[in-house]
């Protein structure tokens, strides 16, 4: 059958298939990339850890807007990435622009807050 999984024998050295097991190696960093995040916005943004101190350095009224302009260069920015073909990209221009763009996100995140502190 065409769509059987080859013997190791006929598999270049380090090769994977899709059907191949996560390694327990795999399984830590998927773990550590998901919980490390969400750690950071628990304790930079919540109530329980640094949340109100944050928000109340960000309460004047032009953050609002700010948080707007920040909104959309980071959406004028993800564009870009998707016209210059950002999957072509080497990978570490590809770590560079995602931090960029992550960034940008959490920016506008901290700075809508005062206009709608109940989603950090």
């Amino acid at each position: 059958m065409a769509h059987d999984k080859p013997d190791m024998e006929t598999r270049e050295e380090g090769t994977l298939d899709a059907r191949d097991p996560l390694t327990p190696g795999a399984v830590v960093l998927i773990f550590l990339i998901t919980a490390i995040p969400n750690a950071i916005v628990a304790v930079a943004l919540s109530a329980m850890g640094y949340g109100v101190t944050v928000y109340n350095s960000t309460a004047s009224s032009t953050t609002n807007s700010m948080g707007d302009g920040l909104a959309g260069v980071s959406v004028v920015f993800f564009c870009a990435l998707y016209v210059f073909d950002y999957s072509l990209m080497s990978w570490c221009t590809r770590a560079v622009l995602t931090t960029i763009q992550g960034l940008l996100m959490l920016g506008a995140s901290v700075l809508k807050s005062r206009k709608y502190p109940w989603t950090p």
